[in-house]
């Protein structure tokens, strides 16, 4: 079996085994496209491997229909099954023929390499699958190639890859799996075009595409009447960081931030533009009239061609026997899952894909009590008013926000999909109205009916083949009680953060604390408080649970307490009442302390309070604490936990609800702040724990946690499977650099 084909060489009877992606790219270079190079890896090639993993055959055979082996419906059931699949194939001996595959890459000449699936179905039913699957980029030695390799053979057996063949009736065995490999160099500029009869779209930002596929940028924009190539609509985008190649042993990727200059202009000069545009329309006559393409231009070339990396007709219209139906109360409705038209472009806060009716809230007027189940929240700014709201939402969309605001907080630990920054969201939708939102990408668009959605966003149980020992404490950050069943399972020493001020909503009814003093009913306030800390503290046990006092912001963290402590206080009580009744192991953590006096009124009041083996910390997120860190001390603090997001708020003047947020959290001056923190929580002998959004946004950083001495990392549940890997590879190159510095 010949398992290569280069992309100039295809035939159209090649189609099944090298997949659309690959054929489709063939067909436009062999017209003389600027197609950039590559070749195919055989779809039979896959099963030829799996043949090797002899107990899994009887499992394949008729894993897509038999309820005994997969009932995709188990949420559970399908991410614990597919996970354990994918480790399988993962830890396989590699296939003898692998050499073949080096043997290609090197005649591509590029120190980096992309996997792509790309596949082609034998059912007669005509789908797309664009975003189901994750691409893999690798160094282009064997080590990292066989190891791609496997890593893109595992998407089939995503999650989401699993559930969605299911309801679509198409069994494995019908399923062409090859993988298309190209080379892969920097870029000056990258984007996508999207093109119908009536419009071309198209998006351009600065580097690699890496940054649009995982919505971390807002591209320029641009809308473009397909016959005259006249541009009507164009909008700068909010470009502030982007990605390139660099020579490092883990990822040749590495993402950094643009200069303040760069990120105001355009990403695509005019003449650019207008290649772009007539390269469209001949496509168009020559391809198809809708098409989604994405593009490139290469960093160093004398010119700026543009070069095509990969190209799709889309789909305008399904079979009736591949549409996805949904009983919703409005009756039953189809549903043309691929062909959505976009509405909006926001920053991606929560991961997730989910299609389902819209509820737009005025902002003017009142919140409901409850939103009908499985739909879309629409909002301006996602107050804490609306949280208790998302526990029934397919996914949240707002105007305003960024990824550390505390809607995204909610969603992600939820696992809904949200999108921030998506501004005139409430003009542009109508409540009632169907849409697809996308948490990674941040698109919003207009869809027909819903879709049931499986995330995959969750790592699975502790006893999963993910866990890993490490010497560093990692913890989760939680707020919500229906996140403990899965929470509490995770391969975690506790709970690093435990936001009172997010679980404030749904306890106290949607009023506002002190509503509950005014009222008389600071008995009542006491009893929900501690029954709601209680769960925690059981789910949890014998693990630490730092728990945060009330964040009020209009009053600046703890500093109202010295005017008003009642409130205070009777968190206080509920505290000692779970204490009382033996769960000593949860801890308090003071907000946004700002000054000594600030935190001596607040040790005074615990202290009246009988507390047995209380750890008193405080937040680390107000400047001021670099220079009265060993004074806080002396005081009585026990230990430190570093609030990056405020911290960047407070440091560079950055605001958190801003959707441009996460482009400065990792400033130097931000990083310098960070290490002299550990620093002097060394020296003065206690303990300290980073529990802002940094680590998650910068899996870099923990590199830097570990060398300076961080006790802890606390991360969001999404986080924690990435972050074990991150803080495990970390220990493990600080050992090495030891043990050679030592010699």
């Amino acid at each position: 079996m010949d398992r290569l084909y280069w992309l100039d060489r295809l035939q159209p009877q090649d189609r099944l085994w090298v997949g659309d992606k690959a054929f489709y790219l063939s067909q436009l270079m062999q017209r003389g496209y600027p197609i950039v190079s590559g070749f195919a890896i055989d779809s039979r090639a896959l099963w030829e491997f799996l043949e090797t993993i002899h107990w899994l055959k009887p499992l394949f055979s008729d894993l897509s229909t038999s309820s005994l082996h997969l009932n995709v419906d188990d949420s559970r059931q399908l991410q614990a099954i597919a996970q354990y699949l994918r480790q399988e194939i993962a830890s396989a001996p590699i296939p003898a023929w692998i050499c073949e595959i080096e043997s290609a890459a090197q005649q591509l000449q590029s120190p980096a390499l992309i996997f792509r699936p790309s596949i082609a179905i034998n059912s007669g039913k005509n789908l797309q699958v664009n975003g189901l699957w994750e691409v893999c980029v690798c160094r282009a030695d064997s080590g990292a190639i066989a190891n791609a390799l496997k890593r893109t053979w595992t998407e089939l057996f995503r999650a989401r890859s699993l559930f969605y063949w299911q309801h679509c009736g198409v069994e494995l065995q019908q399923i062409h799996f090859a993988v298309l490999v190209q080379p892969i160099r920097n870029a000056r500029t990258s984007g996508l075009l999207q093109a119908t009869r009536d419009r071309l779209t198209i998006q351009a930002t600065w580097g690699l595409g890496m940054s649009l596929v995982k919505g971390e940028a807002i591209p320029d924009y641009y809308q473009v009447q397909p016959q005259t190539g006249i541009v009507q609509i164009q909008h700068l985008g909010q470009k502030y960081l982007a990605y390139h190649l660099v020579d490092a042993p883990d990822t040749p990727l590495q993402r950094y931030n643009l200069t303040q200059e760069l990120s105001k202009q355009k990403a695509l000069a005019s003449s650019q533009l207008q290649q772009l545009i007539e390269l469209a329309q001949r496509m168009s006559i020559e391809f198809s009239s809708s098409f989604t393409l994405e593009w490139t231009i290469f960093e160093g070339e004398e010119t700026d061609d543009l070069h095509l990396i990969q190209v799709q007709p889309d789909i305008v219209q399904l079979p009736e026997a591949s549409r996805v139906k949904t009983e919703m109360s409005s009756g039953s409705v189809k549903v043309n899952l691929n062909a959505p038209n976009l509405l909006l472009k926001g920053v991606g806060a929560s991961l997730g894909r989910a299609i389902a009716p819209s509820t737009v809230l005025d902002p003017a007027s009142s919140v409901p009590e409850s939103l009908p189940q499985n739909t879309i929240l629409v909002v301006e700014a996602i107050a804490a008013e609306h949280l208790p709201l998302l526990k029934n939402a397919a996914g949240a969309i707002s105007e305003r926000g960024g990824l550390t605001s505390h809607g995204a907080i909610v969603a992600r630990e939820l696992g809904i999909p949200a999108v921030v920054g998506a501004v005139g969201a409430t003009r542009a939708i109508q409540t009632g109205e169907f849409i697809l939102i996308d948490g990674k990408t941040g698109e919003v668009s207009r869809a027909l009916a819903s879709e049931k959605q499986v995330s995959d966003t969750f790592p699975s149980r502790k006893n999963s083949p993910f866990y890993i020992s490490i010497a560093t404490q990692l913890f989760v950050n939680l707020s919500q009680p229906s996140s403990i069943d899965f929470a509490k399972d995770l391969p975690v020493d506790g709970v690093g953060l435990l936001r009172a001020e997010l679980m404030a909503p749904e306890i106290l009814g949607n009023r506002h604390p002190r509503w509950w003093l005014q009222q008389g009913k600071g008995g009542e306030f006491v009893e929900r408080w501690e029954q709601q800390i209680l769960k925690f503290a059981v789910a949890f046990a014998p693990r630490p649970v730092f728990y945060r006092a009330l964040d009020l912001r209009l009053e600046s963290g703890i500093f109202g307490y010295q005017f008003d402590p009642q409130l205070f206080d009777l968190e206080l009580m509920a505290l000692a009442r779970v204490q009382h009744l033996g769960h000593t192991n949860v801890h308090l953590l003071l907000p946004f302390v700002r000054t000594v006096e600030d935190f001596l009124v607040c040790r005074d009041r615990v202290a009246r309070q009988d507390f047995q083996d209380l750890q008193l910390w405080i937040m680390a997120e107000v400047p001021s604490i670099l220079f009265l860190l060993p004074d806080y001390v002396k005081a009585g603090v026990q230990g430190i936990s570093i609030g990056t997001n405020d911290l960047t708020h407070l440091l560079l003047g950055v605001d958190r609800e801003s959707p441009t947020v996460q482009f400065s959290s990792c400033h130097p001056a931000l990083k310098g702040a960070i290490a002299q923190l550990i620093k002097m929580a060394r020296d003065a002998g206690i303990p300290c724990s980073i529990c802002g959004q940094a680590p998650v946004l910068y899996p870099d950083l923990i590199d830097d946690l570990i060398r300076w001495g961080i006790t802890s990392i606390s991360v969001e549940m999404n986080a924690v499977e990435s972050t074990l890997k991150a803080i495990a590879r970390a220990e493990k190159r600080l050992l090495i650099e030891s043990s050679r510095s030592s010699e």
